[in-house]
């Protein structure tokens, strides 16, 4: 009988989620067998790892995560119906570690084919938070104040707040080209103004008028949210 061991990592990045599987090939052999877990919302992802007979593989999900996982469905593609089993090894395969836990820690079971697995089929794990992560939502408010003309080559400063607190990078000043909005500059937050700010040189001509808007960015459960737009007229 093959034995193989299989791993399964998942983490969330940036809202994205990613699970990546690996499985040693027997054991008098070097190197590592990839599988690509696809996720289909910030709760959901699926794994399909390839059968072939007399398998008694050792899965192992980790994942790192503030969220508790369950293994949703153990199902099968091809001609798997599916013609294979998982034993629970600990805590009854429902969550990644003991009742209670959040992040961090191991599910495992074990993944078994007998002698006459067909060829072509797959398991197919399918991986949910056992809680669903919240819709992202706008931020609740973005304010900003600028001067309605400008001289030319003097400074001009724009500033701005939006709730909650924006990160680093995450306010910026767009002005508007054509039907695009294109950002120029990234404010920077001013503690003694409580506010975010950035100043630059006013390089249009006499009569041109430019249309910006202020825009905080996407962030874990934020929404991209732009402000209103506003003109700023060369004196």
């Amino acid at each position: 009988m093959t034995v193989r061991q299989m791993m399964a990592i998942v983490s969330v990045t940036s809202g994205a989620l990613l699970l990546v599987a690996s499985a040693a090939v027997p054991a008098t052999a070097t190197g590592a067998q990839s599988f690509t877990c696809v996720s289909s919302d910030a709760d959901t992802c699926v794994v399909t790892i390839a059968l072939t007979s007399n398998m008694n593989e050792t899965v192992t999900s980790t994942m790192p995560d503030t969220q508790p996982w369950s293994l949703n469905e153990a199902g099968g593609d091809g001609t798997v119906n599916p013609p294979y089993t998982l034993t629970s090894d600990d805590f009854g395969g429902d969550f990644e570690g003991p009742p209670g836990s959040t992040q961090g820690h191991v599910w495992t079971e074990t993944l078994t084919t007998g002698d006459n697995e067909p060829a072509g089929g797959a398991a197919v794990l399918t991986f949910r938070h056992v809680t669903s992560t919240p819709a992202a939502k706008p931020y609740k408010s973005l304010t900003w104040t600028s001067p309605n003309t400008a001289v030319r080559h003097q400074s001009v400063t724009v500033t701005g707040n939006a709730k909650p607190r924006p990160a680093k990078g995450h306010m910026v000043l767009q002005r508007k080209s054509g039907s695009r909005w294109k950002t120029v500059e990234t404010l920077t937050y001013k503690s003694k103004l409580h506010a975010w700010a950035t100043t630059f040189t006013w390089t249009s001509a006499r009569h041109v008028t430019v249309t910006y808007r202020l825009e905080a960015k996407a962030a874990p459960g934020l929404l991209t949210t732009p402000g209103g737009a506003f003109k700023i007229k060369t004196a």
